[in-house]
C-alpha cells in the first residue's frame, strides 16, 4: 500500500485527495477544498500559507502529484520528420520554440505522441506547456508543506482516466468527455487512450437555466475546430461528468446533434470512496482531476505527461566507442608484438601520428555538424526579428472580442509582413445578427490606432442554427510609431 496525495489549481482554490492504492484498487479517505486567502498574493505567502493548513489539518507527509486546469495550458498539434519516438524529444522541442512565442526556456514541455495519418511522411505530437514559474511555484510549495512532488500534469487528461477506468483495457475509438466543474467546462477529444484535442470555455453570464444551451455551442464549435487537424473525426462515445448541470438536460441536446450514445461518467469499479462527510455522487465531478491523478499511479488508462520528468532523447549505444575499444585494444596487442619483435622507433612514430591525425579528422567532422546546426538557428533567429510579438497580440485581441454567446470566432489567422512590427490579422467565425458584425467591426477601431480595420464580410450560412451568419474580417496591424525627438532650439 503507498499513499499519495493529488492537489488541483482551480482558480483562487486548491483541491486536495489523499488515498492509497491496494493492488489495482484506489481508496480515497480525504477530499476537501482550501480557499486560498487574499493577503498569500505572492509565493512565499502562498507557500507558508499552505504549510500552515497542512498542520492544522494533520495532512500525512506523502508524495504528490499536482494538476494544472485547461485555462493555464497551451495545447498545439506539431508535424516532425519519421523518426523513432526515443529521438522525438529534441525536434519536438525545436520545433516548439518556433511555433510558441515568448521563449521556450520560460516554459514547461512535455508531449503526446500521436497516431500517425496514413498518407503523411512525417510524424505528429501534442506539444502541451504551462509557464515553467508556475511548475516551480508549486514544486515549493508541495516541498514546504513535506510532501514530495513525483508529478505535474493537467487536468484533462486526469479526469480522462476517471472516464476511461470503467472502460476495456485497451482503450479504442474516438470518445469526447465533457467535464464540468467550479464554473469551468472542459472538452477534451481522446483518440483511444490519447488526449488529442482540447478546449476550454466558461458559460459566463448565461442564466442558469440557458447554460445547457450554452455549453451543447461550445461542443460543436470544439468538433468544428478539432475537424480542421481531425477531418476523419467519428465520435463512438460522448461521456457527462457534471457537477452543477443536470446530465438529462444536457444529453438529449447533444443527441438531437451528434450521432453516437451520450452517458454520464459513472465511479470506477476500482475506485472505494471512505470520505464519510461528502457523497461521492455529488464529489466525484468536482474532485475527478485528483481522483484521475490516483487512479492513474495504480493502473493508468490515458497516456500522460509529466513536467517534471518529461520525455527527453534516449541515447542509444554508439557503436563508435565499441569500435574504437576494439581498435585500441588491437594498437595496443600490435605495440606488444611490436616491442616483442624490437620494432624501430620510427615505424612505432608513424603509427601514433596517424592515429593522432584519424582523431582530428573526426573531430573536425563533430564541429563541422555542430557549426551548421548553429548557423540554422541563426537563421531561425534572424527571421523572428523584427516580427510583432503575436502573443501580446493574441491578448490585446482577446480582450477586444465580445462574448461568445453573440459572436464565435472559429479561426484567428496571424500573417507576418516584410515591414517590421506589422502584420494582417484574419477573423473568421459565426454571428447570431448581422448587427453583431457591425459592433465586432466597432470594437475593434475603437481599440486604437494599431488596428486598420477592412469592412467585414458576412454572408447567412447553414452551419449552426444558433449563429445564422458567416463573418470574416481582415485587420492589418500597423507598425508602432516612433516619435521624432523635438528639435533643440
Amino acid at each position: 500500500m503507498a499513499e499519495l496525495t493529488a492537489i488541483e489549481l482551480d482558480g483562487d482554490e486548491l483541491l486536495l485527495v489523499c488515498g492509497e492504492t491496494r493492488g489495482a484498487d484506489v481508496v480515497i479517505r480525504r477530499a476537501l477544498t482550501l480557499a486560498v486567502p487574499e493577503h498569500a498574493s505572492d509565493a512565499a505567502g502562498r507557500s507558508a500559507w499552505f504549510t500552515h493548513e497542512l498542520r492544522g489539518l494533520d495532512w500525512p507527509k506523502t508524495p504528490c502529484v499536482f494538476l494544472f486546469p485547461r485555462d493555464e495550458a497551451i495545447l498545439r498539434r506539431l508535424d516532425v520528420p519519421d523518426v523513432p519516438e526515443g529521438e522525438l524529444a529534441p525536434l519536438v522541442r525545436f520545433q516548439a520554440a518556433a511555433k510558441f512565442s515568448g521563449g521556450i526556456e520560460t516554459l514547461a514541455l512535455d508531449y503526446l505522441p500521436l497516431a500517425k495519418p496514413a498518407d503523411s511522411t512525417g510524424k505528429s505530437v501534442l506539444a502541451v506547456t504551462v509557464p515553467q514559474a508556475l511548475v516551480a511555484e508549486f514544486d515549493a510549495l508541495c516541498r514546504m508543506g513535506q510532501l514530495s512532488p513525483i508529478g505535474a500534469s493537467i487536468v484533462p487528461i486526469a479526469t480522462g482516466e476517471v472516464a476511461l477506468a470503467g472502460e476495456p483495457a485497451p482503450s479504442t475509438g474516438q470518445r469526447l468527455l465533457i467535464a464540468e466543474h467550479g464554473g469551468r467546462v472542459e472538452i477534451n477529444l481522446f483518440d483511444g487512450p490519447t488526449l488529442v484535442y482540447s478546449h476550454w470555455a466558461r458559460p459566463g453570464d448565461a442564466a442558469p437555466g440557458q447554460v445547457p444551451q450554452v455549453l451543447a455551442g461550445e461542443v460543436a464549435r470544439t468538433l468544428v475546430a478539432a475537424r480542421q487537424t481531425l477531418p476523419a473525426l467519428a465520435l463512438s462515445q460522448v461521456w457527462l461528468l457534471l457537477e452543477t448541470v443536470d446530465p438529462q438536460v444536457l444529453g438529449p441536446l447533444l443527441s438531437q446533434r451528434l450521432d453516437c450514445p451520450v452517458t454520464p461518467v459513472a465511479a470506477p469499479p476500482t475506485l472505494r470512496w471512505e470520505v464519510t462527510d461528502l457523497p461521492l455522487a455529488t464529489a466525484l465531478a468536482r474532485y475527478a482531476g485528483p481522483i484521475g491523478a490516483l487512479l492513474a499511479q495504480s493502473r493508468p488508462r490515458v497516456t500522460a505527461v509529466n513536467f517534471l520528468a518529461p520525455r527527453k532523447l534516449v541515447e542509444k549505444p554508439d557503436p563508435r566507442r565499441r569500435r574504437y575499444a576494439i581498435l585500441g585494444g588491437g594498437v595496443a596487442a600490435a605495440a606488444l608484438v611490436w616491442t616483442g619483435l624490437t620494432i624501430s622507433e620510427f615505424s612505432d612514430l608513424d603509427r601514433r601520428i596517424g592515429i593522432e591525425r584519424s582523431g582530428r579528422d573526426q573531430t573536425k567532422e563533430v564541429l563541422d555538424k555542430g557549426d551548421a546546426r548553429l548557423k540554422s538557428m541563426q537563421a531561425v533567429e534572424a527571421w523572428l526579428k523584427g516580427q510583432p510579438q503575436w502573443l501580446d497580440e493574441w491578448k490585446e485581441l482577446l480582450a477586444t472580442l465580445p462574448k461568445t454567446d453573440r459572436l464565435y470566432i472559429k479561426s484567428i489567422r496571424f500573417e507576418p509582413n516584410t515591414r517590421p512590427g506589422s502584420g494582417r490579422i484574419a477573423l473568421e467565425g459565426y454571428a447570431r445578427e448581422r448587427s453583431d458584425v457591425l459592433q465586432l467591426t466597432e470594437r475593434l477601431v475603437a481599440a486604437g490606432e494599431q488596428y486598420e480595420v477592412a469592412p467585414p464580410v458576412a454572408a447567412e450560412s447553414n452551419d449552426d442554427n444558433f449563429y445564422p451568419w458567416k463573418v470574416s474580417v481582415a485587420v492589418t496591424l500597423r507598425p508602432p510609431v516612433t516619435k521624432k525627438p523635438a528639435p533643440k532650439s
